[in-house]
């Protein structure tokens, strides 16, 4: 009963204290909400133009502008359920074939929705190792779902220890969100490819 007068009190002196810094603040949240979209835009016109895996070294070095990376990979979802491999990929050098990884449990079972990693030679997963031995130091990883169904994620490289901040987040998951429904499109494009090859292979057949 005392506490509470006080703590109103130096509630109201705090407010007044912080009221012009509150335009600057909205300012800045516009500025990045701005940035967020034209970001949307410039990978929208690429990625939703052709197949992902012809044009990711672009929407690397586009999404690279916001977020500084060395190599971006689009891991997919196997039909295991356990396993994932890349699906497109930019920044690995001559590696040609990304090997399949376990997907961790904590992504795997929903327990969180991205992993940020300082530095990979202090984790116990083997895809982490397989980075380590490409060079690479750090790692920054968003979920994308679809249909409220793991489908895969995005992993952000660097080769310099602790390169990912928790403030990349939004611009990570913005990129992700994108990627995501370019996917999803190269998905029914691909389907729509297998449903005509069947149709054509059956009146073959007749």
């Amino acid at each position: 009963l005392i506490a509470r007068p006080i703590a109103d009190h130096d509630a109201r002196a705090v407010w007044h204290f912080r009221l012009p810094e509150q335009p600057r603040g909205n300012e800045e949240l516009r500025t990045n909400e701005a940035r967020l979209e034209l970001l949307d835009a410039r990978l929208a016109s690429v990625a939703d133009s052709r197949d992902l895996t012809d044009v990711f070294d672009r929407i690397s070095e586009i999404a690279r502008k916001v977020l500084a990376h060395d190599a971006l990979v689009l891991p997919i979802m196997l039909e295991d359920g356990t396993h994932a491999r890349a699906y497109a990929y930019s920044g690995l050098g001559a590696r040609a074939n990304p090997e399949i990884v376990k997907v961790p449990e904590a992504i795997l079972y929903g327990e969180r929705d991205y992993e940020l990693i300082d530095d990979l030679s202090s984790s116990l997963e083997a895809h982490d190792q397989g980075g380590l031995a490409l060079g690479f130091r750090s790692a920054l990883r968003v979920v994308i779902r679809l249909d409220g169904r793991l489908a895969g994620g995005v992993t952000f490289l660097s080769r310099t220890p602790a390169a990912f901040k928790p403030a990349d987040l939004p611009v990570a998951r913005r990129i992700a969100d994108r990627l995501a429904r370019s996917l999803l499109l190269d998905r029914g494009l691909e389907a729509a490819r297998r449903a005509d090859e069947a149709a054509e292979r059956a009146a073959r057949l007749k």
